[in-house]
């Protein structure tokens, strides 16, 4: 009942059908794990074995929410936000500096939703480069939270 209420939500949100969504993820990061910077789509280009994207399927969207508060650190960070002139262009000097760029801390029942693909990147499968984001490290505590990937044409691995 929770997932299909938080699945509900999700979709009144983003106006993407449930379906087109990938499973609820659950994580879990201990005192000095992270994540360093990534992409949630996948690259089509590097990609190549993926027979799945060749129909122009990709994760478009990230919902990510915080299921507890973390003593220190376990920030999301967005290294290419907020760069000026040229959003999200700019050279990348570390995939782990967590200072670059956005953070945003966790805190117990709120969500962010980021996209992956551009506004018409639904269409024509233009990725969004500038979503680069990532965990910085637990510094002290444990960090919970729990993710949904929709796609922008309906999942695979759901249907009957």
């Amino acid at each position: 009942l929770v997932t299909w209420t938080l699945n509900a939500r999700i979709e009144a949100l983003t106006g993407v059908p449930s379906h087109n969504g990938e499973r609820l993820q659950v994580i879990r990061y201990f005192n000095d794990q992270h994540y360093w910077a990534h992409h949630d789509y996948f690259d089509p280009a590097v990609h190549i074995s993926r027979a799945d994207l060749a129909s122009g399927r990709n994760r478009m969207i990230t919902v990510f929410f915080y299921l507890n508060d973390v003593e220190a650190g376990g920030a999301t960070y967005f290294p290419r936000a907020a760069v000026p002139a040229g959003v999200g262009r700019g050279p990348l000097s570390s995939y782990t500096n967590c200072t670059a760029g956005v953070n945003v801390k966790p805190e117990p029942g709120a969500a962010i939703m980021f996209y992956s693909m551009h506004a018409a990147g639904h269409l024509d499968g233009a990725l969004d480069v500038a979503s680069l984001h990532g965990g910085c490290t637990v510094e002290s505590g444990i960090k919970w939270g729990a993710n949904r990937w929709l796609n922008n044409r309906r999942e695979l691995q759901l249907l009957p």
